[in-house]
């Protein structure tokens, strides 16, 4: 009985998720890809891809664990966001540059 009461309240807690998103700038219109990971430890939880500047946006469970998004087009451009926790939004990631975290400093 405790066994499946535990996967039972796992599933629940899995089905509960917050948004990491934001907009990506500086593109020079090629497939960026995106990575988010944990701001620690650099372990990646998922990846996608987009096609020049505009929104992104990943499902993620976890709320509490600070995450960053990394963002790769081309070797000139490539950028990365804010550190924070899911659900706070806003990782806007300028691949040109422009502000924030250095995309070397949170690529693992």
């Amino acid at each position: 009985m405790t066994m499946q009461s535990s996967l039972r309240r796992s599933i629940t807690l899995h089905n509960i998720t917050s948004s990491v998103g934001g907009t990506i700038a500086g593109s020079a219109g090629g497939t960026v890809n995106l990575r988010l990971a944990d701001s620690l430890s650099g372990e990646t939880f998922l990846t996608t891809t987009r096609t020049g500047n505009g929104t992104y946006s990943f499902d993620w469970y976890d709320n509490t664990r600070e995450v960053i998004v990394t963002a790769y087009e081309t070797d000139s451009l490539k950028g990365a966001s804010k550190q924070a926790v899911a659900g706070t939004n806003d990782f806007d990631i300028d691949l040109a540059g422009g502000g924030g975290p250095s995309y070397t400093e949170y690529y693992f």
